[in-house]
Order: structure tokens, then C-alpha cells, then sequence
């Protein structure tokens, strides 16, 4: 019987004890980063931690279970003049347990090859990266815009000393968690001479996604959440604030003004099923209720420009107009221009 397969642990640390806007912006980053499939019906554990809370159920809590983590925090909170000699080694004979703690997160995440996202500082960026090889770079020399704290200096310090480890605001950090790869070792293999074909029944094919350069399961029961047994439909499931959607809201809304400015028609394009004719709608934008008003449109008479290139008002009589179009304006079709 083979050996049990190993489970992959991840911890979230989550500081409440934040400004009100930040903490905004931290909750949607974390409810984006949970909405993923690396957290869904996965045999792996992962373990919220909530920081600076009033209360918690967390059995380590105290600090007589874990004596390291609180002369860190005593030292961190109470005492940054001696924080700041122990980081310059200014107090050399002194071996602390933040020095020792420091080392084992650094021992810890090289060892198992851990990935350490650390998000919300601001740091300086390259204006190009786009290999892994680049972000490896960029985080063996962090710069905080804002200047280095205490704090930040051990992270600074964790971040430069480990492999898979980026400090960086939430933007960047939730874009990197669903791209930032692991690279594999290289393995030696072993393959048949000849190909042989198996057969293998639906209820044993195990679907799943990758994440990090490894297959997550999902159970069955996950994969009915991707399904639907319901006729075909569209209807309203409940409501919620609009600081709760993505960013792709804004990106929609800032389509909307541009449009408005420029007095832009959108072009759009609906295919009602698989194999249907598509249907070509006429978009007007409406920047008082940030919508499109979608007006269907004949197919034949349609003239698209390019947004990024000036607009030439001359347009040229068209051969294939319509009846529909002909009824609107009677002059139209007469002339040439207009």
C-alpha cells in the first residue's frame, strides 16, 4: 500500500489593527485571494490568523506556549532603539530570540520551499517584469517607498535571505499569487518502449486544478459548484454594495466616461448559443447611471473605427444599405456625404 500523500500547509496572519482604509482594501484583497480554486475542496489545511484582536480560539495563544513570538512582539512594540541595535549589530554579545526567530523563518521557507507573500508595504517596482527570473531580482533588493520601520526591516531582511518571498502593496501581491510559479527540478524518467492504452471509468478520473506547479484535487461535490443542473436562465440572487466587486467595475465605469467624452458608440456582439448567427447591438453610453443602453443593429451596415486613431466625420455612401435604414432619412442614400 503506497504511503500516505503529504498534505500542503498554508497560514494567512490577517493584522486587524489597521487604518479603516487599508483595512478596506486588505479584506477585498483577502475575500479575491479566498474566491480562488486554491482554496476550494483541496485535501490541503489552511489555517486564518487574526492579529491584534480582542479575542481569539487559537490554543497557542499565550505567550507561556510561545515565548519566542512574544519577546518579538515585546521588542518590536515597546523597545525599537534596541531592535535597531540588534538589526545594526551594534550589540553583538547579545544573542536574542529575534535574531533566533529571524533564522528559523529563514531555515523554515528554504528548506520546505515555501512561498512568503507579505502584502500591503509599498515598495519600488521595475517598470518590466516578466519572467520569474525578474522577480527573483527585484526581491533581493527591496526598497520601501515610504522608508523602513523597525518592522519592515525584518521583513526586508526575511524577504532578501529567502528564494520564494515578495513584500509588495495588495495589487501587486494578488496578481503575483496567481502567477508567481515555482520551478520544478529537473527529474529523470521512465517511459514504455511501446504505448499502451487503458481504459479508466468517469468515477475514476480525479479533476483539479494547478497552483504553484502542483495538481490540487477537487472533490466532487466542489466540482458541482462549477455546474449547474437549472434550466437556462437569468436571474437575480441578491444584492450587495459596490465597493464589494472587483476593480473590474471601475475599469467598466472609466469606458463608460471615455466614451461619453469622445461621443463613442460601442459595437457589441451577442451569440445567443453555439452555432447561432450573432447579433451586432449599437452601445450608448450612459455616464449618469454608469450603464450601456444596447440597441439591436442590422449587420450589414456596420462601419467600425479604431478608438485609439482620430475619427474622420466624412463617411462614404455605403452600397448595401437597407430598407430599415433608407425609411430613417430619406435624403441619405441621395448624397454622398455629410
Amino acid at each position: 500500500m503506497p504511503p500516505t500523500s503529504k498534505k500542503n500547509v498554508s497560514v494567512i496572519l490577517f493584522d486587524v489593527n489597521c487604518e479603516e482604509n487599508f483595512q478596506e482594501a486588505a479584506n477585498k484583497c483577502l475575500m479575491n485571494i479566498w474566491s480562488t480554486k486554491w482554496f476550494s475542496g483541496s485535501k490541503d489545511c489552511t489555517k486564518l490568523i487574526l492579529l491584534n484582536t480582542a479575542e481569539t480560539n487559537i490554543e497557542n495563544s499565550k505567550f507561556s506556549k510561545a515565548r519566542h513570538m512574544s519577546e518579538v512582539t515585546s521588542v518590536i512594540s515597546y523597545m525599537p532603539k534596541i531592535l535597531h541595535q540588534h538589526l545594526e549589530g551594534k550589540n553583538k554579545r547579545l544573542l536574542t530570540s529575534l535574531n533566533v526567530f529571524k533564522l528559523i523563518i529563514k531555515n523554515s521557507l528554504e528548506n520546505l520551499n515555501c512561498f512568503l507573500y507579505v502584502l500591503g508595504p509599498k515598495v519600488k517596482v521595475p517598470m518590466h517584469m516578466t519572467s520569474f527570473e525578474d522577480i527573483k531580482e527585484w526581491s533581493k533588493k527591496v526598497e520601501f517607498i515610504d522608508g523602513d520601520t523597525p518592522s519592515l526591516a525584518v521583513v526586508k531582511e526575511i524577504v532578501e535571505a529567502t528564494t520564494y518571498s515578495v513584500v509588495c502593496d495588495l495589487e501587486l501581491g494578488e496578481q503575483l499569487f496567481s502567477n508567481y510559479q515555482i520551478r520544478g527540478v529537473f527529474k529523470r524518467g521512465l517511459h514504455l518502449s511501446n504505448d499502451v492504452n487503458a481504459e479508466v471509468t468517469y468515477d475514476n478520473v480525479v479533476g483539479g486544478v494547478f497552483r504553484h506547479g502542483k495538481f490540487v484535487p477537487l472533490t466532487k461535490d466542489v466540482e458541482n459548484n462549477f455546474k449547474s443542473q437549472e434550466a437556462r436562465c437569468f436571474n437575480i440572487i441578491g444584492f450587495t454594495d459596490q465597493r464589494n466587486v472587483s476593480e473590474q467595475f471601475e475599469k467598466f465605469r472609466t469606458i463608460i466616461t471615455h466614451s461619453r467624452k469622445r461621443k463613442l458608440c460601442a459595437i457589441a456582439k451577442r451569440i445567443y448559443l453555439a452555432n447561432c448567427r450573432p447579433k451586432l447591438y449599437a452601445m450608448f453610453p450612459n455616464e449618469k447611471d454608469d450603464v450601456f443602453i444596447a440597441t439591436p443593429l442590422p449587420s450589414e451596415i456596420i462601419d467600425v473605427y479604431d478608438y485609439l486613431n482620430k475619427l474622420d466625420l466624412r463617411i462614404r455612401k455605403t452600397s448595401t444599405s437597407t430598407d430599415l435604414l433608407d425609411s430613417i432619412n430619406g435624403n441619405y442614400y441621395e448624397s454622398n456625404s455629410f
